[in-house]
């Protein structure tokens, strides 16, 4: 693994693999939707999609095609402290790929006409929460554990991304998209100085800035109910666990095997296997940058959800030790 860090603060990171037939990097920028301010929440997910309306003096339509004619496939999304642009292309378009890259990060065109299209993508993702409710109680859950803005949703609501203007995608884009922190990550058949280089001089110019992540505040409760018309019940619980790399770390995972390892372990054998009590079940490990939990799901019908929770609450307090 090859690391160089450019004077600016961007990060290099490069894997040559000889024998491969393609390239994929990474463009990981320290903007995420914990910056989203308050009544604009979703504002990082719009941002992100309008950063694929046009860019570097290229239309909406231009700047797709672009990418498509050199085989480029690209995606595009948003974490809680980060935004990734990613991209997969065969080695001879790998430059022209990375230019456009550079372009939909540095200089996208935030076209006022195309705001209304980006609000209505993420509307839609909004919308489909309805209709998942695994999703909508896992949401609940995490907005309840994690403090605020950690906790939050980054998609926002129908009433917040209505509030997002040109104005403040064009402010929060200039002030907080920067090289300190971002991280370009390539994997596949390249030759590292000239994509060095490449990036280089598309990248050098863009200067430093400072940012302060935002103070976290508990808001929380500790159960919550969520009405619905279905079937079924979903239930969720979560409980602080070791951060990534901490001592401890291998005994925590090693302990969410033995929830959740298959078909042998204590979640399905006790709830599903021995009584019947639900139809899916399972738990998972989820860390951020210094803390770190372990989210258990069932899925049960209405009848069996109490005696449900009851057996998953005793197999968490049977796993202490």
């Amino acid at each position: 693994m090859y690391i160089y860090q450019f004077s600016n603060g961007l990060v290099f990171l490069a894997d040559p693999i000889s024998w491969a037939e393609s390239v994929s990097y990474v463009i990981s920028i320290p903007f995420g939707s914990i910056f989203d301010p308050v009544g604009v929440e979703g504002l990082a997910a719009v941002l992100c999609d309008m950063t694929t309306r046009g860019a570097g003096g290229k239309t909406s339509r231009q700047f797709l095609e672009s990418f498509e004619h050199l085989g480029c496939e690209t995606s595009e999304s948003v974490g809680l402290f980060d935004t990734w642009f990613r991209a997969s292309v065969l080695p001879d378009n790998l430059l022209p790929s990375i230019e456009l890259s550079a372009a939909q990060i540095l200089r996208p065109h935030f076209d006022r006409r195309q705001l209304e299209p980006a609000r209505q993508v993420i509307a839609q993702e909004i919308y489909s929460l309805e209709d998942d409710l695994q999703q909508r109680m896992m949401l609940e859950l995490q907005h309840n554990f994690l403090p605020y803005p950690l906790g939050r949703s980054g998609l926002g609501t129908i009433e917040t991304i209505d509030n997002i203007t040109i104005d403040l995608l064009t402010k929060n884009h200039a002030s907080l998209f920067q090289p300190n922190g971002t991280v370009f990550c390539i994997a596949g058949k390249f030759e590292i100085e000239q994509v060095q280089d490449k990036i280089n001089d598309l990248f050098a110019s863009w200067q430093p800035k400072q940012f302060v992540l935002p103070k976290e505040k508990i808001i929380g409760e500790t159960a919550v109910y969520i009405p619905s018309n279905s079937e079924q019940t979903y239930i969720g619980a979560v409980y602080p666990s070791v951060p990534f790399g901490a001592e401890g770390y291998m005994l925590a995972q090693c302990s969410v095997g033995i929830l959740s390892g298959g078909t042998s372990c204590r979640l399905f054998s006790e709830l599903r296997e021995k009584r019947g009590l639900c139809y899916s079940v399972s738990a998972s490990y989820s860390a951020l940058r210094d803390r770190a939990a372990v989210y258990c799901y069932c899925g049960a019908s209405t009848e069996h959800a109490q005696e449900t929770l009851n057996v998953l609450l005793s197999e968490l307090d049977r796993l202490r030790f």
